[in-house]
């Protein structure tokens, strides 16, 4: 066999792909998620309704009350006078 024949190949094979962009350390580039929503399509944006469908009986009749934590419990009367109580 001559040696022109042989070639020097280190890829491990034809059907082996490896993408560019990656490298032995990850990906390259930026990463691809956003802080950005989503854009939709114009006919799922909030419509305002016109003059003509104003319900003031389809309002709450309260508003969203939302808590973060538990209730505090009511504190036991101090056996410390109030301040206008010193003598």
């Amino acid at each position: 066999m001559s040696s022109n024949m042989v070639s020097v190949d280190c890829s491990p094979g034809p059907q082996y792909h490896i993408d560019t962009k990656m490298t032995r350390f990850g990906r390259v580039g930026t990463p691809s998620y956003s802080m950005l929503g989503r854009a939709r399509h114009e006919a799922d944006l909030f419509q305002t309704p016109g003059p003509g469908a104003y319900s003031p009986e389809k309002a709450h009749l309260r508003p969203p009350s939302y808590t973060i934590g538990s209730r505090s419990h009511y504190r036991i009367m101090d056996s410390v006078p109030a301040p206008d109580r010193y003598k």
